[in-house]
């Protein structure tokens, strides 16, 4: 019997993503931890979210965050290990992205931006994304703060 294909195995659900299976995910990568009400206050402001289910397992996640006009950021976009290579990570990306599609005034011009973490540019370059510093753009950057 073949194996079933990913569009049969893979479900996106939007704006399902929990606490638990949040922590999880960032855990099986290596991520640093993060307090469960820090995670749950970061959900729910979120303007949307994706948890990838495959074959009834947690596979991956992804949030957009942003001011939902002008300006959107793809967050916490993650693929637990045993799933990497399967095209998951995308199918989260473009799912986010036709959600900015979506909610994006008609005729608007909007920047997308993310923190990609190290290595993993040319996943983000292969669905239209480019390296800064670039033409006119300087490089990204990001304060963090420990409270």
């Amino acid at each position: 019997m073949p194996k079933p294909s990913l569009q049969d195995e893979l479900l996106l659900l939007e704006d399902e993503l929990d606490v638990a299976s949040f922590m999880a995910l960032r855990r099986s990568v290596g991520l640093p931890e993060r307090e469960k009400m820090q995670v749950k206050r970061a959900l729910g402001a979120s303007l949307c979210s994706v948890l990838a289910l495959c074959g009834g397992e947690i596979a991956g996640m992804g949030r957009l965050v942003g001011d939902g006009a002008i300006i959107w950021y793809l967050q916490d976009v993650v693929v637990a290990p045993q799933f990497q290579g399967r095209g998951i990570g995308r199918a989260i990306v473009e799912k986010l992205l036709a959600n900015v599609r979506e909610c994006s005034l008609p005729g608007s011009c909007v920047s997308i931006g993310l923190m990609a973490t190290a290595d993993k540019e040319g996943f983000y370059e292969k669905l239209g994304f480019h390296s800064r510093p670039c033409d006119g753009q300087g490089s990204g950057m990001m304060l963090n703060l420990k409270l």
